[in-house]
């Protein structure tokens, strides 16, 4: 079986659902919650892991209750935890993620934890070397340069190692130099409208990113699903999936987790993106970014008759609720 290494940090989410984001010295309902590990390029490993692939980690957290339960909750999910690191002394990164049914919006509460950042030296070789994709958050880290030339160098790692590099573009732009290192390009619709405008000339953006190096390139759009194209693959356009939406915190970093598994399987990119939607939206119908993660079961039945088998998933969603450092 094919094995997907993500580098970036893990952090601690509080997920909040109320029944409207509070105001200035104002009360609210809280309709739900639960404490569920978060982190963009983890929260792919665990849907990549719950979904019955191998994933495996390189991140830090802090050595604390917080950075305990985000190492325990990623092999909860059948992560490979070796590479992920404790740092003596340090808190984990926090979030409190707040959401409401009326405008399907969110808050988010975000605080560093003080652990080091992840460091060249961390992307252990053996790890490389097993791996046949590699997923990174970024390359290009205006905020944190020092960031981008560990990217820069887990890209070249993978390369070297002959895996195949994944990049999830969200808010940040990206040198197009980089594109150069990259194979696998998975987008959000705010990446695509800060890089092109207001235009829905989708295939034209595709045929941009194949342009600069990437050789496959899949753009999010909701719930309208999601576009692509690749080398070899002519411009798809893969229907999204109606459920009834509870949260959508963490669904891009599930679609790449579940667009990761279907390569993985050697599907085809329109495949995988129609999977990753499908896996996406299920997510969506729970409270955060771990708990409606379902396996490969339950999401192929989704796709066949429109029906979730919610038993497994709903389990989960008491274990975040009521059991802060528990296990399944």
């Amino acid at each position: 079986m094919k094995k997907i290494l993500g580098i970036g940090d893990p952090c601690m989410d509080f997920l909040a659902f109320a029944d409207e984001l509070p105001g200035y010295d104002k009360q609210v309902h809280l309709q739900e919650y639960g404490w569920q590990g978060g982190g963009k390029v983890a929260t792919a490993m665990a849907a990549v892991g719950r979904l019955g692939g191998q994933a495996a980690l390189i991140g830090g957290v802090g050595e604390d209750a917080f950075g305990q339960f985000c190492v325990a909750d990623l092999e909860r999910h059948g992560v490979d935890t070796q590479g992920v690191f404790v740092d003596p002394g340090k808190g984990t990164e926090f979030c409190i993620c707040i959401s409401e049914p009326v405008h399907m919006s969110r808050c988010l509460i975000y605080k560093r934890g003080g652990a080091r950042d992840i460091a060249v030296s961390d992307l252990k070789e053996a790890l490389f070397a097993q791996a046949d994709f590699v997923h990174l958050p970024y390359m290009s880290a205006d905020e944190v340069p020092h960031m981008a030339e560990v990217m820069r160098t887990a890209a070249r790692l993978a390369r070297a190692n002959g895996a195949r590099v994944s990049v999830d573009l969200d808010f940040m732009p990206q040198d197009d130099g980089d594109f150069q290192l990259t194979d696998i390009v998975a987008a959000s619709e705010a990446f695509y409208h800060k890089r092109f405008g207001d235009s829905e000339d989708y295939e034209a953006a595709c045929r941009e990113m194949l342009a600069l190096g990437v050789k496959q390139i899949v753009f999010t759009l909701g719930p309208r699903g999601s576009v692509g194209m690749s080398v070899d693959e002519p411009f798809f356009h893969a229907p999204g999936y109606k459920v009834p939406v509870m949260d959508t915190t963490g669904a891009g970093d599930v679609f790449h987790g579940a667009l990761l598994y279907g390569l993985a399987q050697d599907w085809t990119l329109r495949d995988a993106a129609q999977f990753a939607n499908a896996v996406a939206a299920i997510k969506c119908t729970r409270l955060g970014g771990r708990a409606g993660i379902p396996d490969r079961g339950v999401a192929a039945r989704f796709m066949e008759t429109g029906e979730i088998d919610f038993a497994d998933i709903d389990r989960r969603v008491a274990l975040y609720r009521t059991n802060f450092m528990g296990g399944e």
